[in-house]
């Protein structure tokens, strides 16, 4: 079992702290199995943040649109829940451990947590729009570091398939908006 230090988000606030893994022999070399898996978990905790705000407005959301509003994150927050789980799986796939507390979510996340004030107006679309925009471009360096740093295309090719996603979710909730 390998144990590496903490390494940094691109000069961001945000550290992902690796634990001992399993070692495998899947064609990469340890340090790029550990920088993957520092990717991934910043993918993860990006997505159970916005997951957990995706919630809380579904469930206080007022106002004229409710219905629709209500609707539309149902099936937003039942994607990044699939999302969430597919990439904590990815992760546990490379033999490390995938992060699961909302405190250690919180320390490697690159958005800002919002607490829930009650009921919430329609406007408040455009604080999730915002986070699935910053996760459409850390996903982008994320898919350059695995691909060209780290030589993984697997991860590139989830990495790109949650993009893809995510930009979808911010597009059809512009598009609610407009």
């Amino acid at each position: 079992m390998s144990t590496s230090s903490a390494s940094k988000n691109n000069g961001s606030r945000n550290a992902v702290k690796m634990q001992e893994r399993e070692t495998m022999k899947i064609g990469l070399e340890e340090d790029a199995v550990e920088g993957v898996v520092a990717v991934l978990t910043r993918a993860l905790a990006d997505t159970q943040v916005v997951y957990v705000k995706t919630l809380n407005i579904h469930w206080n959301i007022v106002g004229p649109n409710f219905y629709s509003v209500h609707k539309l994150l149902d099936e937003q927050y039942n994607m990044l829940k699939d999302a969430g789980d597919e990439i904590a799986e990815r992760i546990r796939s490379y033999g490390a451990s995938a992060i699961g507390s909302m405190k250690e979510f919180l320390a490697n996340t690159n958005l800002e947590e919002k607490e829930g004030n009650g009921s919430v107006q329609i406007d408040v679309l455009n604080e999730l729009i915002a986070d699935h925009e910053t996760i459409v471009r850390k996903l982008r360096e994320g898919i350059d570091q695995c691909s060209d740093t780290y030589e993984d295309e697997g991860a590139a090719d989830l990495l790109t398939a949650h993009l893809q996603k995510h930009q979808e979710m911010s597009w059809m909730l512009r598009s609610f908006l407009r």
